[in-house]
Formats: structure tokens, sequence, C-alpha cells
């Protein structure tokens, strides 16, 4: 009779690995739907976006595209862009997830110190050399700088330059 060769690998060692890849098999199917059920739950819907009273001054329908849609479908940092961008006269702007429904908005705002003078524009900075806005009509309550700069080159929320 013939002698029999042996396994290279163990009986013990084949039941280790079939029982690793069933729970491998079983945990990524569990996350999967755990995945899908927050995604498209209506409990993680967005309810009400939640407003800084300082940033009364704010746009409350620019935000609306914001409600019904899925909280963790969100890209907050885009839409800080977009409100940082659209209003410069505030800073610290941040936008925050509470969870299960709402987006809690804060900023501090930044307060007018001085105006630039140059050519026919009227610019307003804040106490760090912002600049807040553009106008062509000057308020006798704040510091007046002139310059001889004709085309100033500046952008609105982000340091004077010159």
């Amino acid at each position: 009779m013939a002698k029999r060769k042996k396994s290279p690998t163990s009986p013990t060692v084949i039941k280790y690995l079939f029982v690793g890849l069933a729970a491998l098999a079983f945990g990524t199917f569990l996350c999967q739907r755990m995945i899908q059920m927050f995604s498209r739950s209506d409990y993680f819907s967005i309810q009400a976006v939640m407003i800084d009273p300082v940033l009364s001054f704010m746009d409350r329908g620019e935000l609306s595209h914001l409600k019904g849609r899925n909280i963790f479908g969100i890209d907050l940092s885009d839409a800080r862009q977009v409100l940082a961008q659209k209003y410069p006269q505030v800073s610290d702007l941040r936008i925050m997830r509470q969870y299960p429904n709402q987006i809690h908005i804060t900023a501090k705002p930044r307060y007018p110190f001085a105006q630039i003078k140059a050519g026919d524009k009227m610019l307003t900075l804040d106490e760090i050399g912002n600049v807040l806005s553009s106008s062509a009509e000057r308020k006798n309550d704040l510091f007046l700088i002139e310059t001889d700069e004709a085309n100033a080159r500046y952008t609105l929320g982000l340091p004077y330059g010159g």
C-alpha cells in the first residue's frame, strides 16, 4: 500500500480561513447597508439652516437649496467658500452639521474702520486692511486715506495692496 502524502495545509487553517472570509463578506455587506441607510433616510434630510443672529444681513433664501438634501451629501467647504466670497464683511465663517437634520452657520462680523479714496472709488476697510466694500460715496464717521492710484486693484474680503 502506498503512503499518503501529507496535505500542505491543515484542516484547521482552512476552517479559520473560511470563517474569516465569511466574516469579511458579512462585514462588507453590513457596511454597505449602513451607508445606504444613512444616505437615503429622511431622518437625515436637512430640515433647518440656523444662522447666527450676528449674520442678520445674510440672505436666507440663498441657503434654501440645502433644505431637503441629505446632511452627509453636502460639501461644507464649497458652501463656506461661496458664502465667504459673497459676504466679505464676515470673518471666521463656520458651517457645521448639527445631527440629525440641521446646519448651523456662525461667523464674526468685520467692522468698517477706514476708507481709501483711490481714483473715483471709495474702498471701505476693516481694522486689519481687508476690503469690505466699494462705493462712490464717503462715510464721514470713518478715517479717510487718499492715494494717487487711479486704477486700484483689490478683491473683496482680502487685504488691500498698495
